[in-house]
């Protein structure tokens, strides 16, 4: 994804805090995917419009792929997890079809079938307003894996417009893939489904917690409205095709951004609910795949996708860490240098274990190593000291200071991730995510206490303790 533009802006926060209190997730429901609701009583329509193509390689049944356009006929509408048909449309010979479905009867699933009703292809639509139209995603192999995790995601009541935004940003085009690769290997695959929708839960509980710890003001259906519309802005922009698949993504993403900050979410705290919501998903994709036959490259693909978008949120938190601090501006480019090479080493790791490197890397960018004034930390503290040999050794203490705490708050995380990993197979979503955000709220505290202690810090201790807590709480993988 590209970064650097207003337009494309880096990732922070996505998505919303759908499972903030129950109450208002039943609400939500009803109003926006999920919610199964009296279709009986629905009167009015929306217009769905949309295509199947024949995108994401060699086909497979439900999974669309290659000869896709050529084996189905028609469009069938079912709401998530259910069965029954609500709407039907033919296909032309582009593959576009266009149909009338129930408005606000929720999160529906648009299937491609062949003569003999056998699905060929899947996508998930957000529902729309009655008398709106609203185009959907392509159906392609993404779109029809997304489809089967939903599915899983409305059998445990979790399918709402949340979690169908959390599920396009982190059930990628790269994870798809690994499933179709596997279901044509002849391997079990609906493990990984149930595995995805029961991490996609836990990352939507997370990041809830952590939007309501950092006091972020929930707009109830102003926030859902937001998140409906990025959704629906993400697949009528797929379904043009007249940009390139990272500045869709970037644009999808920078809307969410928008929400959090509009509810009050600071650069810190989206870093803090994307790391929340990240551990949360892989430490539940971990616990449900690590042991799957031939689901490695499954869950590597999720691990990989989930430190780009923590990427982009700690890198952004970062920076404006060291900008908030009034620093001089070879600190704040230091801090910038950072932010891209960590975008940059996740966005090129082949593997889980480089993504995580590549953290490794950031934090050590931040600490400085064996000289801790050459580190993004040491430099912003010391452009802050002044000149003489008075402040070199009041900086020079500071930045000491600053090292130290840093270095305990990189083996606290690593114990609170083992702790957490442990954890994890025995807890359902919601315990998991209260477990993550009570560590990683465990784990602030102690830093910004340590942060105050040290005197040398003094007059320092806020931009200090964010980029610690920022730098260090960051993605790690579950067990390594």
């Amino acid at each position: 994804m590209h970064a650097g533009t207003a337009r494309h802006a880096t990732l922070q926060a996505v998505l919303v805090a759908a499972a903030l209190v129950a109450a208002v997730l039943a609400a939500s429901v009803l109003a926006a995917c999920g919610g199964a609701g009296s279709q009986g009583d629905v009167q009015e329509t929306a217009t769905v419009q949309g295509r199947l193509t024949d995108e994401g390689g060699a086909p497979r049944t439900r999974f669309g792929g290659q000869g896709s356009l050529a084996a189905a006929t028609r469009v069938e509408f079912v709401a998530a997890g259910g069965v029954s048909i609500v709407a039907s449309a033919a296909l032309d010979a582009a593959g576009r079809y266009e149909a009338a479905v129930p408005a606000g009867a929720g999160c529906l699933v648009v299937r491609a079938v062949d003569a003999s009703g056998r699905v060929v292809a899947q996508a998930v639509i957000v529902a729309a307003e009655a008398g709106r139209a609203v185009v959907a995603p392509p159906m392609n192999v993404e779109s029809s894996v997304q489809a089967e995790v939903l599915a899983r995601l409305a059998a445990r009541g979790n399918a709402d417009a949340y979690a169908a935004a959390e599920l396009n940003a982190r059930v990628d085009a790269q994870v798809a893939a690994a499933i179709q690769t596997s279901a044509q290997a002849g391997e079990e695959i609906s493990a990984r489904f149930e595995a995805l929708a029961r991490a996609t839960a836990a990352a939507v509980r997370a990041r809830a917690g952590a939007w309501t710890r950092a006091g972020a003001r929930f707009a109830g259906e102003a926030v859902l409205h937001a998140t409906v519309e990025a959704v629906h802005a993400r697949d009528a922009a797929l379904d043009a095709a007249a940009h390139s698949r990272a500045e869709v993504d970037a644009d999808f993403l920078a809307a969410l951004e928008a929400t959090a900050v509009q509810a009050g979410l600071d650069a810190r705290g989206r870093a803090v609910a994307e790391t929340d919501s990240g551990l949360a998903f892989r430490l539940v994709a971990t616990s449900k795949l690590s042991a799957a036959a031939g689901a490695h490259a499954t869950l590597d693909a999720a691990l990989r996708g989930a430190a780009s978008l923590e990427a982009r949120a700690v890198g952004e938190a970062v920076v404006r860490a060291v900008e908030a601090s009034g620093a001089a501006q070879a600190a704040v480019t230091a801090a910038f240098q950072a932010a891209a090479e960590l975008r940059a080493n996740v966005g090129a790791a082949a593997t889980a274990e480089a993504a995580a490197q590549a953290f490794a890397e950031l934090r050590a960018t931040v600490q400085g190593g064996a000289d801790a004034r050459a580190g993004v930390l040491g430099q912003m503290l010391a452009a802050q000291a002044g000149a003489g040999a008075e402040a070199e050794a009041q900086a020079r203490a500071a930045v000491e200071a600053a090292a130290e705490v840093a270095a305990q708050a990189d083996a606290k995380a690593d114990a609170a991730l083992s702790a957490l990993a442990d954890a994890s197979a025995s807890l359902d979503a919601a315990a998991l995510a209260e477990a993550v955000g009570r560590a990683h709220a465990e784990f602030a505290a102690e830093v910004e206490a340590k942060v105050a202690q040290a005197s040398a810090l003094t007059g320092h201790a806020e931009a200090t303790a964010d980029l610690i807590v920022v730098a260090e709480g960051a993605f790690r993988i579950p067990g390594a």
